[in-house]
């Protein structure tokens, strides 16, 4: 239900984009705004203990330990999300929205309704963002109507590293990567962590980071630049 919600609050966005004209941004950033009540309408207060509350999927399906049991439910419900995206992402919907994707212009001309193909890829995207919080509320045994917050830092950090690890592999294996960026990512976070930084420079500490890892593509072009124009320059005067 929650991923459900997710979906049609990415249509609402979509809508703005595609309709309305706003720029994708802003409709992300006003849809979020909205939700902020909407999830206090139905959380019904700010903090929702789910402890001894209600039943969850990390208590339905109990494998060991609690730490256990989140890696393996977890984990299973990442796969399965994996192979339900390559499978639609192969598909002709699925095709058409990744030739929106990576050229808008050209799709329109070879007849791909360009704005319904973004109004479902933003559905999907929202779909699993909300599944994401929902295991999320579920695993921290409580909702919190900002613990959202932040988040976006996390998937960018993660796509990011994973840019930057591997080139030219399949889409299968690119989310794969994502998955093992926001890995490394939170690796980091842990590592800074048990160093003693202090809690208050967390914040500045991330802002930080995902600007480094945000410029790397930038810094990787340049080196590569670099060191094509030292080969180029060796190449001539051995030439010479």
């Amino acid at each position: 239900m929650g991923a459900a919600g997710g979906a049609l609050a990415g249509w609402v966005s979509g809508i703005m984009t595609t309709k309305l004209h706003i720029p994708d941004l802003l409709s992300g950033i006003l849809t979020m705004t909205g939700l902020y009540s909407v999830n206090l309408f139905v959380m019904g207060m700010a903090n929702v203990p789910l402890t001894g509350t209600m039943k969850t999927v990390f208590n339905i399906i109990s494998i060991g330990d609690s730490t256990t049991t989140t890696i393996v439910v977890g984990g299973v419900i990442i796969a399965i999300v994996i192979i339900v995206l390559v499978a639609f992402f192969n598909t002709e919907m699925g095709l058409a929205a990744r030739a929106v994707g990576n050229n808008e212009d050209m799709s329109a001309a070879n007849g791909i309704n360009a704005d319904a193909m973004k109004i479902i890829v933003y559905m999907i995207s929202n779909g699993l963002i909300a599944l994401s919080g929902s295991l999320m509320a579920q695993t921290n045994g409580y909702a919190d109507v900002s613990m959202g917050i932040g988040t976006i830092v996390i998937a960018l950090a993660g796509i990011i590293i994973a840019e930057i690890l591997l080139h030219n592999i399949s889409f299968g294996q690119r989310l794969l990567t994502i998955i093992v960026g926001a890995i490394i990512y939170r690796l980091i976070i842990a590592i800074v962590l048990e160093l003693g930084v202090d809690a208050n420079a967390l914040r500045l500490f991330y802002a930080l980071m995902l600007t480094l890892f945000l410029s790397l593509p930038l810094i990787q072009k340049k080196v590569g630049q670099v060191q094509q124009r030292r080969k180029n320059t060796k190449s001539m005067k051995e030439d010479d």
